[in-house]
């Protein structure tokens, strides 16, 4: 019993050396050479230009579904699971810190008799605000979308 079990435990432990070790290894003395020598970049501005970016980034985007927050997107999805709601062809003309306000055409499904075969009809001109920013790990995002004074996306 004992010999079956000291078998056992050495055809493991063969079992796991042999799999710590990468198949078809070769030796070699060629060592590559790592970029450890190369100091890391500084993140402060160094200029006025730096500085002027750094302002304009500091303004909420959208975040449209996934992703990071992106200013002045030229759609918006207000239907994430379908994409049967969008605002396309956006204008923008405001974005400050506390809303953002357009003009976009709608385009909507009307999904009948479903939404694989459902008509599409557009609105033009419809007027978009984005509002309540708030801060994400991604930076401030707009979190509330309103059409033409409805406040579809809270």
């Amino acid at each position: 019993m004992k010999t079956r079990l000291a078998s056992a435990l050495a055809v493991c432990a063969c079992a796991t050396l042999a799999a710590c070790s990468p198949p078809h290894e070769i030796d070699s003395e060629k060592w590559v050479d790592t970029a450890t020598g190369v100091a890391a970049p500084t993140v402060a501005p160094t200029s006025a230009a730096a500085t002027t970016v750094a302002a304009a980034d500091a303004l909420p985007g959208y975040t449209n579904c996934v992703g990071s927050p992106e200013q002045r997107p030229d759609e918006i999805s207000l239907a994430c699971g379908d994409n049967n709601d969008v605002l396309r062809d956006i204008t923008w003309t405001e974005w400050t810190a506390t809303n953002a306000t357009g003009t976009a055409t709608r385009v909507t499904n009307d999904c009948t008799p479903n939404c694989a075969d459902g008509k599409l009809q557009k609105t033009e001109d419809v007027k978009v605000v984005l509002s309540n920013p708030y801060d994400t790990v991604s930076g401030a995002s707009f979190t509330q979308v309103a059409v033409d004074g409805v406040v579809i996306l809270p």
